[in-house]
């Protein structure tokens, strides 16, 4: 896939439960760059925010894809994951990373 094509897509991630509300995103920028921006909230009430520089999309959304699946996996949850296309489109994707499935949890 061409890289103007690909950074033009912001993917959510999301692992919730009673313990854990987490709420990332890769967000496109400049030059086939992305940055990662999100939060975190757990059952005691603690806030995190998470962000990065930006970097090359496909790099950041495996670190964040790999963040996420640990987390769920510790917290007993699945990942959920959009993608959708920033110019409007009606084409996005959405899935349940389930825990059971071997490539994601």
């Amino acid at each position: 896939m061409p890289a103007d094509t690909e950074n033009s897509y912001t993917e959510t991630f999301i692992v919730w439960n009673d313990d854990i509300n987490l709420v990332g995103a890769l967000i496109p920028r400049t030059n086939s760059r992305s940055a990662v921006c999100g939060t975190i909230k757990f059952k005691n009430g603690k806030k995190l925010s998470i962000s990065s520089q930006p970097n090359d999309c496909k790099i950041l959304h495996e670190r964040l894809m790999l963040v996420c699946r640990c987390i769920a996996k510790f917290y007993g949850t699945n990942v959920l994951y959009r993608r959708r296309r920033v110019a409007g489109s009606v084409n996005d994707t959405s899935a349940l990373l389930r825990k059971e499935h071997h490539c994601f949890n």
